[in-house]
């Protein structure tokens, strides 16, 4: 979303970046429209540009994606927002690590809660989650909501879900081991 109808200039790098990793990707904007321009440049990395009603968050904008994609046809999806600046630095050795790693789930850093949390503006399925058929009813499954109901029945469950269904997990980065480090402990 961006409240002038503009695709950043971060976005656009993001999306090549994702492009380049070998990616197909489907585009969800709630934007209220966006420029010839804008959908111009996005077609140059994104398969799909989706525009739909600024109600539901993310996990709305993934429910309208996922219903995009070819399951059959697929073997790791990576969920990712604009609330993050992505990459920061040469990404493609952690992401070959994450696609290659026999990891079941990745998320880019956990949370500093009693409960485990991982963030959900980055979350990558490998293949024996999108082979499965739990990922696709859990999309189909998002209603439109409060981000507090998303962060609650969602973003908090993921791990539950992932540990229930015996998927191995990790992040990149630890918020443990960031805030150790750190004199603001």
């Amino acid at each position: 979303f961006d409240k002038y109808n503009k695709v950043k200039d971060y976005v656009l790098y993001c999306l090549s970046e994702i492009h380049d990793y070998g990616f197909e990707i489907i585009f969800v904007t709630t934007s209220f429209s966006l420029s010839k321009k804008d959908e111009k440049l996005l077609l140059k990395y994104c398969s799909v540009i989706i525009n739909r009603e600024n109600k539901g968050y993310d996990f709305t904008s993934w429910k309208v994606g996922a219903e995009q994609i070819e399951w059959g046809h697929v073997n790791t999806i990576l969920l990712l927002n604009d609330s993050i600046i992505f990459p920061l630095y040469n990404f493609s050795e952690k992401m070959k690590l994450m696609v290659n790693s026999g990891k079941d789930f990745w998320g880019l850093i956990d949370s500093r809660t009693e409960k485990k949390f991982i963030n959900s503006f980055f979350w990558l399925f490998n293949e024996k989650i999108v082979k499965g058929n739990w990922l696709k009813k859990y999309f189909e499954k998002i209603p439109i909501e409060t981000k507090e109901f998303y962060v609650e029945n969602y973003e908090n469950k993921i791990v539950e879900i992932l540990e229930e269904k015996r998927h191995s997990y990790d992040t990149i980065l630890s918020a443990k081991d960031i805030f150790k480090n750190t004199k603001y402990n």
